[in-house]
């Protein structure tokens, strides 16, 4: 309450408690369009008929120290005083904590009250349902985490898909020309995905610190994924000169074999940072099938690569005779 933005608003957010059965109810301070965060100025009572009914949670409180506080403050002799309000998303938040972590809303409004009818008798007050008189919706607005899934996709594009179709590429249809490409593209791809998780972390209390593991764990990936790309460059610029290997091209196959799977391994840290951890099981099951078709690809390289040398012995073998 207090403004139109979530900026220097106080906020009073109530998700169901650990028991499921009554409402934790949480005043926040946010002083930018990010997490707010739990402040204990600001005094709670919660009276009788809080509760939850029919799926519906519902607060009857008494807020002290609610007048004013660090960035703002509300007129009681205001007519048209600014309220926001959010909902969302659909998965159910239980906790008892005060600061428990909490997802972006999935939809959100502004509207206003005439704070000058909100008098009355001492106690809960009986508020008719239908009577709107005194307020007014000033806007209503759906949102999303997009930042977040776009690191989410981005990244796993890049570790999952990208990466290990440039290792088909190379081992099977022998191209170092569209195998160094796929690097390039793979490379960029997982840095624009390490731009957006920088830009989402700065949006949630539990990340804005970067001192998670996934979140140092995906800078030291990005940074050994960046010298692979550059041994492998180095690598090819001077095979295609001499036609001779270097000693770039062993550090730069043994950074893929650790990044590679690094990258996957830090999706799943990633999950439940971003209060997602359902979606493990959904790409394990992806990985799995990465897997299955690398191995099936890898097996029939092999067997093409010993039936082709097979069949050089076999007609060197027929000349010798001759």
């Amino acid at each position: 309450m207090g403004s139109q933005k979530m900026k220097n608003s106080l906020m009073f957010m109530m998700y169901t408690d650990s028991t499921k059965n009554n409402i934790t109810l949480s005043p926040r301070l946010s002083y930018d369009h990010s997490e707010p965060s739990y402040t204990s100025n600001v005094n709670i009572t919660i009276l009788s008929g809080t509760g939850i009914s029919n799926n519906q949670m519902v607060i009857n409180a008494m807020c002290e120290n609610c007048r004013s506080w660090k960035g703002g403050e509300i007129d009681p002799t205001n007519t048209k005083a600014s309220f926001i309000w959010a909902n969302g998303p659909t998965e159910s938040l239980t906790s008892d904590s005060l600061t428990a972590d909490i997802k972006m809303h999935a939809d959100y409004g502004v509207f206003q009250l005439d704070l000058t009818q909100a008098v009355g008798a001492a106690g809960v007050p009986v508020i008719a349902t239908t009577d709107s008189s005194g307020s007014k919706q000033i806007s209503y607005k759906t949102s999303s985490d997009g930042m977040v899934v776009a690191h989410a996709i981005f990244t796993i594009l890049a570790f999952v898909a990208i990466m290990p179709l440039g290792v088909l590429i190379l081992r099977i249809f022998k191209s170092p020309k569209w195998h160094g490409y796929n690097q390039g593209a793979s490379f960029v791809i997982a840095l624009v995905g390490l731009g957006l998780g920088f830009g989402s972390s700065t949006e949630y209390n539990r990340s804005k610190n970067f001192s998670s593991a996934h979140q140092l764990f995906g800078i030291a990936i990005t940074i050994a994924l960046a010298g692979q790309f550059v041994l492998g460059y180095m690598h090819h610029k001077v095979y295609k000169k001499t036609l001779a290997t270097t000693k770039l091209a062993p550090i730069h196959v043994l950074l893929g074999r650790l990044v590679i799977p690094a990258g996957i391994l830090n999706a799943f840290l990633g999950f439940p940072l971003a209060l997602e951890s359902a979606s493990d099981g959904p790409l394990f099951g992806i990985v799995v099938a990465v897997v299955i078709i690398l191995g099936a690809f890898s097996w029939w390289s092999r067997r093409r690569d010993e039936q082709h040398t097979m069949a050089i012995a076999a007609r060197g073998s027929e000349l010798g005779y001759r």
